[in-house]
């Protein structure tokens, strides 16, 4: 009979009984025999465990006791061999023990287990709490008794590596401690002794554990949204810690309007209602109340308008073009002479280019996506929202001159655009998202109100920034601007240099 033993490469480990019998090839089972000798001592109100073992013969195996009497307080399994239960009256018993193999075959064993008395020596602690690798460990085995100092040792098994007795004489309690260095679980038997040398045992055991990764918010980015659709599934994730994890927003960040995060699960979902981007710190907490965090944000695009193109240009456009009425589309044009958009009509500019200027009053809609202008770009009283790029499926617009966009009543969304010149966003009342634009001048963003948020977020500035009287304040989405210049006003803590 052996026990084998299994490490992994975390230094986790298994143990298994086995045993193996030899016999001559062809000859018969070798003779079934008791192999157990002796038994320890035991002690009454102490618990006691031993197992009887034999070989030989041919498994299964039946124990018996067929002459004497055990200890009372003790039990023997007839299947396993084993004495187990706490003896309650001292004294030295023999019995006979017998095995019978599945052919029927017998032998016995005569054996004695001398019972001592207590004398009021007794463990307190039964049980022991488990260890991590790597963390300081102490815990103190406490007896009772009338004869102290005590003296204390580990009569068999072995404590975890890297524990060890505090000391070996004490008065009421030792302590197991030290820092475990391996996982695993560890059954020992611990022994103490009185001054009168009385003897108890008290079998406990110590389960070491590997040290759990640290709390990590995992998640790194979050898909856009747009207002009035459902938002796409995403999950918050986590890793290291222990599970189950709960999830919760910090530093008093929120999600967008419309938008719920379920605590059990980090699931994200709703229907966006108001467009902007939205930064917010995302709080992952485990079963042992470590907490970890992450910066996520939440882009919400505006609402598609639904918008459908009246006339369509593409190709070379070499006039002067002035929309009337309508919605007039340049898609994949360019367009050669200044365009005018007059009241209550539309412009939609996508992958064209524009050689002049861009000049709308009163219009319903301007939109740009991944398209080009040469010249200033003026957008005054718009009905309807404005866009310029969306930081979604559209590629960056470019306009090296001018760029004002004032007094509109719907959203402004400015993403990605690459400028030269001075960029001016004033009193528009429907909420205003600058995001991710390349601007080599000024930009001025002022008196922009609505109950949209003002978004000034992850803007690469070579001149100054200057942003005044917003209503709400601008924030930044947890997206820092970069400025070369100045960073003044409303803006001057969303910006570093």
């Amino acid at each position: 009979d052996f026990t084998i033993q299994a490490t992994d490469q975390d230094l986790d480990t298994a143990d298994q009984s086995l045993s193996i019998t030899i016999t001559q090839p062809g000859g018969p089972a070798a003779p079934l025999k008791v192999y157990t000798a002796s038994l320890r001592p035991a002690t009454t109100g102490t618990a006691y465990s031993e197992s009887l073992g034999a070989s030989g013969g041919t498994q299964p195996y039946t124990w018996s006791v067929i002459s004497g009497s055990l200890p009372p307080g003790l039990s023997f399994c007839d299947t396993t061999g084993t004495l187990w239960g706490t003896p309650t009256n001292p004294g030295n018993y023999v019995f006979t023990a017998q095995v019978t193999d599945s052919a029927a075959a017998t032998a016995s064993q005569s054996l004695s287990i001398s019972v001592g008395d207590n004398f009021g020596l007794s463990f307190v602690t039964t049980s022991l709490p488990g260890g991590t690798v790597g963390t300081a460990y102490s815990q103190a085995v406490q007896v009772n008794g009338f004869f102290p100092p005590f003296m204390f040792a580990i009569a068999s098994g072995a404590l975890p590596p890297g524990l060890a007795l505090s000391s070996l004489t004490a008065v009421l309690s030792v302590t197991i401690s030290g820092t475990p260095t391996t996982p695993g679980t560890y059954d020992f038997t611990i022994q103490v002794t009185d001054q009168d040398f009385n003897t108890v045992y008290q079998a406990l055991s110590i389960t070491v554990s590997k040290p759990a990764a640290a709390l990590t918010v995992t998640t790194a980015s979050l898909p856009a949204g747009t207002v009035g659709t459902g938002y796409a599934a995403a999950s918050l994730a986590a890793a290291g810690g222990t599970a189950p994890y709960t999830w919760s927003l910090a530093n008093g960040t929120s999600l967008p309007p419309g938008l719920a995060l379920d605590s059990a699960s980090g699931a994200i979902a709703g229907t966006p209602t108001t467009r902007g981007t939205y930064g917010f710190t995302a709080q992952v907490t485990d079963a042992a109340g470590a907490t970890a965090t992450g910066q996520l944000s939440i882009t919400v695009n505006p609402a598609s308008t639904g918008t459908t193109c009246t006339t369509t240009i593409t190709g070379a456009h070499t006039t002067p073009l002035t929309v009337t009425s309508g919605v007039t589309c340049l898609t994949g044009a360019t367009q050669k002479g200044n365009v005018t958009v007059d009241a209550g009509a539309g412009l939609i500019v996508t992958s064209s280019t524009v050689n002049g200027t861009v000049t709308a009053t009163g219009a319903a809609t301007v939109d740009y996506c991944g398209s080009t202008q040469s010249g200033t770009l003026t957008v005054t009283g718009t009905t309807g929202a404005v866009t310029l790029g969306d930081g979604g499926p559209c590629a960056a617009d470019t306009v090296p001159s001018l760029v004002t966009i004032s007094r509109t009543a719907g959203a402004v969304t400015v993403n990605g655009m690459k400028e030269n010149g001075t960029l001016t966003l004033s009193g528009n009342a429907g909420g205003l998202d600058l995001a991710n634009i390349r601007l080599s001048g000024l930009a001025y963003v002022q008196n922009n109100a609505g109950t949209a948020p003002v978004t000034v977020s992850g803007n690469a500035v070579n001149g100054s920034l200057y942003c005044t009287g917003n209503t709400p304040p601008p924030g930044d989405g947890g997206a820092v601007n970069t400025v070369a210049g100045s960073a003044t006003g409303q803006c001057a803590g969303l910006a570093e240099r």
